[in-house]
Order: C-alpha cells, then structure tokens, then sequence
C-alpha cells in the first residue's frame, strides 16, 4: 500500500467517526426509598401520598385520611380578647381531646373533649394507629380587627391533662413558636412517639406517652354571640391512619381477614433520625415550605432525567 493510499483510508475513517453521533446514556427514573415517601408524607400528611410508617410489627393494615374542624372556640364573658388551648393527641383522637377556653387573665380548665367520630364507628375498626398528621389555627375575622398571639407547640408525649386549671401565659411560653393572629399560617405538623407505634381501641382512652401538638391563643379577637364570646378562628385537624377493619360488622361477616405483612427494613427511631432537628422540621415544613420543597423536587427531577420521569409518575 502506497503512502497516498494510507493517508486516503486514514481519512475516511476519521470522517466515518465525525459522522457517528455519540451515543447518550439515558438514566432511568429512580424511584423514592421507602423513608423518602414517609418522610414526605410527614411534612405534607394534607396532600403527600399515603405509605405505612417504618412501625414495629407485621399486621396488615390501610391507611385512611381525615379532616376534621373544631368550630365554637367559646368563652364565658362579655368583652375582652379570648385565650384557649387545644392539644391534639392523634393516638386519643377517636376517643378525646383537650380543649380550654377563657378570657384573658382567667383560669382555663381543660375539660371539654372532641372526638373525631367520622373515623371509629361502631364496629367497623377493630384497631388502628396514626402515622402522620397536623394541626392548624385557621383565624375567620377580619383583618383589621385581629388581636392576640398564637403559640405552636409538639411534645413526643401528652402534656395538658384533663381537669388541669391554668392560664394562657404559661401554656404560650411552652410553644415552639409565637405569632401574631393570622401574620402567618398557624400550623404545627405531628411526629409519631413509643405509643403511636402499637394498635389500639376505642377501649383506651387519654393515653399519655404518644405524640401531640398544641394551639394556644391568647388574647385573640372575638365575637359576641348572645351573651357568650366566640373565638374568631377553627381548628382543623389532618390525621393519616393506619387501621385494620373489625372482623364483621352488625353481625355480617365482611369478608376482610387479617394477614401478616413483610416487616420494614427500618425502625422509627432511625427514620426519625434523618429528619435532624425535630423542632425544626415540625415548624419548617408546615404551610408553604412544603410548596417550595416540592418545587424543588420536580426540578430537581427534571433536570436529573428530563421531563419524561415526571409525566410517567
């Protein structure tokens, strides 16, 4: 082969690479660990999808989400602000709850209870255990006539007992968090405890050791109705359940039998433990931070693997 020769088949097999266009490695679409889905569901239990909880245990189980609002904030009196305070225990939830209400300045006595009956009916749940939840102050007044301060709180166990009598300044001084009325969304999200993990009943009532966030307000603006004041503002409470139907109902066998499930991988002490401050994440990722978490997944998503891993999820 001539020096000509080799020169001309040199090139073309430089041009025949040129014209290969190089071959793009396409990333599939991951998808979330199983902590990643809780954990996205315990900053967003209003709207994030609904997964079991990494708890003790292989009884099989669905997961149900309720809302419920506590309206008829009350005060004895006349005149005058209102303060009140609510703790929601989500585990005592199907049964009871704590709420005060009085004037500002007044003892408060914690003795009225909520239940949220649109959950446990009859026989229907044999048992069950909250996984996610919040709590929220909705204010209803009008703006320029708001007053007062409302208080945020989470405890890993029940704080405000039954028949306690207190004021509103004590409670308040608890709270996480301080606000005045209706200057930013007023919502403290819930983090499972050692009690949240078992199955109860209805049979148990006020247990102590489980989860609970608290509301308080003090000195917010009222409304008089006949002769009692009326807090301007509602409760609402978001609670994702994991429960296990009863085995028959009104004497009809509903066909439902229990089967064991695979247990997670995880404990809820570790799951607990990547979510770093707990403080924190209760207060941070309530309201619109989680709009602006999930905006920063789909970006993220976006640009890690296009637009197809989103339109296929």
């Amino acid at each position: 082969m001539t020096k000509s020769t080799k020169k001309q088949s040199g090139n073309q097999q430089v041009k025949q690479k040129q014209k290969q266009k190089p071959k793009i490695k396409r990333s599939h679409g991951v998808m979330p660990s199983p902590f990643s889905r809780y954990r996205h569901m315990l900053a967003d239990p209003c709207a994030g999808p609904l997964v079991s909880a990494p708890y003790a245990g292989i009884g099989s189980s669905y997961l149900v989400r309720t809302i419920n609002t506590v309206t008829g904030l009350a005060a004895a009196g006349t005149s005058g602000g209102c303060d009140f305070a609510f703790e929601m225990t989500p585990w005592n939830l199907p049964t009871i709850g704590t709420l005060a209400v009085g004037l500002t300045g007044s003892a408060m006595a914690t003795s009225t209870t909520y239940s949220a009956t649109n959950f446990v009916t009859g026989l229907s749940v044999r048992s069950f255990r909250p996984v996610a939840a919040c709590l929220k102050f909705v204010p209803t007044g009008t703006i320029s006539a708001r007053s007062g301060v409302i208080g945020m709180g989470y405890s890993p166990d029940k704080m405000f007992q039954n028949g306690l009598t207190t004021t509103a300044g004590p409670m308040l001084s608890a709270s996480l968090q301080q606000n005045p009325t209706g200057s930013v969304p007023h919502e403290i999200l819930w983090l499972p405890s050692f009690e949240d993990e078992r199955f109860g009943t209805q049979a148990e009532t006020n247990v102590n050791g489980a989860g609970s966030c608290q509301i308080i307000g003090m000195n917010v603006d009222a409304t008089l109705s006949g002769s009692v004041m009326m807090v301007n503002g509602y409760l609402e409470i978001t609670v994702v359940w994991e429960w296990q139907p009863a085995y028959s109902v009104s004497g009809q066998n509903n066909g439902i039998v229990p089967a064991p499930m695979s247990p997670t991988s995880t404990t809820l002490n570790q799951a607990l433990s990547l979510l770093g401050d707990a403080g924190r994440f209760v207060l941070q990722h309530a309201g619109t931070a989680m709009v602006r978490e999930a905006y920063s997944y789909a970006a993220g998503a976006y640009n890690r693997h296009g637009p197809g891993l989103l339109m296929n999820r």
